[in-house]
């Protein structure tokens, strides 16, 4: 019986830190958005997005923040999961994955500029 309350009040401190972990200054850093929030956020960017696709190609985005508004393009794109990201992945496993990796990745010879 006392490991299961010294479990409990683990998960209680836990708890805890988690919420203290998610504010900065004593506000929330993870984001949740009520009804009301996400309506006015569908209000102020609607207008942006009509622009953007008015103005500008498929590649392009906007990031804003509370300072800036920047319009960047996507040039390239790569995607990569990085196999050390699996949950439950052994070294052995990483090893031979990157063996693999390595022996199917072309020489440079290959690379055009």
């Amino acid at each position: 019986m006392e490991e299961f309350k010294e479990y409990n009040e683990g998960i209680a401190q836990r708890k805890e830190l988690e919420k203290m972990a998610s504010k900065v200054d004593g506000k929330r850093i993870d984001m949740i958005l009520n009804k009301q929030q996400r309506k006015e956020l569908e209000i102020v960017a609607r207008p942006l997005m009509k622009w953007l696709s008015e103005n500008c190609h498929p590649h392009v985005k906007i990031i804003m923040d509370d300072c800036r508004c920047e319009v960047v393009e996507g040039v390239c794109m790569v995607p990569y999961d990085p196999p050390s990201c699996i949950p439950g992945i052994s070294q052995k496993e990483l090893s031979l994955i990157k063996e693999e990796e390595d022996s199917n990745f072309p020489s440079e010879d290959y690379i055009i500029d």
